[in-house]
């Protein structure tokens, strides 16, 4: 699983033998998708990932973004407010 937005993924008290406990979250607050710069990279990530030999087949992956962007292009301009 890879997560776009994450600053760190704590596994205090979790076991890692237990499939349920993936542990917690912690948001990065700096992450920042409003350039155009950043969605082209998310996008390439997508679908560079994939064409990897791990990835069992090209649906697996799930690209929000890919899904939010209607034409397949970065927002260029009132991000935030396509955004919500």
């Amino acid at each position: 699983m890879v997560y776009w937005g994450v600053r760190d993924l704590s596994t205090e008290g979790v076991d890692k033998w237990n499939p349920e406990h993936l542990g917690k979250v912690i948001m990065d607050e700096k992450f920042d998708l409003s350039s155009v710069e950043a969605q082209k990279a998310v996008l390439k990530f997508c679908k560079d990932l994939r064409q990897q030999d791990f990835v069992l087949t090209a649906e697996s992956v799930e690209c929000w973004l890919e899904d939010f962007l209607s034409d397949g292009q970065p927002i260029t301009d009132d991000f935030d407010q396509k955004l919500f």
